[in-house]
């Protein structure tokens, strides 16, 4: 059977403080993503919206440029949003790297890897399987058109799978695609990046809570600090990372 994974990255840049670098995902076999896109939907519907990006929704552009969405009213919108991510008993994943300390860690180890292939090694590696799933089980991974992570998860996916005794995300994996048209998994991979990042501002004090969800609920969330760069990556590399 194939486990679909949907992905999305977000980089978090911040007057004054450490950029944020972040990969996220929800991974679900195809019955229920089928399931999942129409209670999306239903919620976009609901307020008139078409699609969901967050950085439109943050920014005020886009279909949320009306004036008409205030605080609350966006407030009401990810609320229900998530909810549809808890009812879909989605497993969540992703990994934040402080690009600060890895830029203090590659001026120290150069030959450190790039940042976007530790986020693929945190983010991916974190994948399991949803409650009720078995092995065996095969992973499609997919991201949006444009979305440059793509990239490097090929990049380390094709190097792992090299090794003849490859193992975990790389080994299940059987495809990395390339969608079209943001379809509800990826706007919620946006929002989970979106939230992952931004739990790691101990300034930022909007929809406090909801970032608080999106990495509980349930999921797997690293976070790469200068300590943890260098004790993973300053050294001999793990086989196929």
């Amino acid at each position: 059977m194939f486990l679909d994974a949907y992905c999305d990255g977000s980089r978090l840049d911040r007057d004054g403080a450490p950029a944020l670098l972040t990969l996220a995902g929800h991974a679900t076999d195809e019955s229920v993503w089928e399931r999942f896109g129409r209670e999306w939907q239903a919620v976009l519907h609901e307020t008139g919206l078409r699609s969901f990006h967050m950085k439109d929704a943050m920014a005020n552009r886009g279909e949320f440029s009306d004036p008409a969405w205030s605080d609350t009213r966006l407030r009401k919108l990810l609320t229900d949003l998530t909810k549809v991510i808890q009812s879909a008993g989605l497993a969540g994943y992703s990994c934040t790297v402080n690009l600060a300390d890895y830029e203090r860690a590659k001026r120290e180890h150069p030959r450190i890897r790039p940042a976007e292939a530790i986020c693929v090694n945190g983010c991916m590696g974190a994948l399991r399987l949803p409650d009720g799933l078995q092995d065996p089980w095969q992973v499609r991974i997919r991201f949006d058109a444009n979305e440059r992570f793509m990239k490097h998860t090929e990049q380390v996916w094709r190097k792992a799978r090299s090794h003849r005794r490859a193992r975990g995300w790389p080994r299940q994996t059987v495809s990395i695609e390339k969608i079209t048209g943001s379809p509800p998994p990826i706007q919620a991979a946006d929002l989970r990046a979106w939230g992952a990042g931004h739990h790691h501002c101990p300034e930022n004090t909007v929809f406090l809570d909801l970032l608080l969800f999106l990495v509980v609920q349930p999921s797997i969330h690293n976070y790469y600090n200068y300590g943890r760069i260098v004790r993973e990556y300053g050294g001999i590399y793990p086989e196929g990372l």
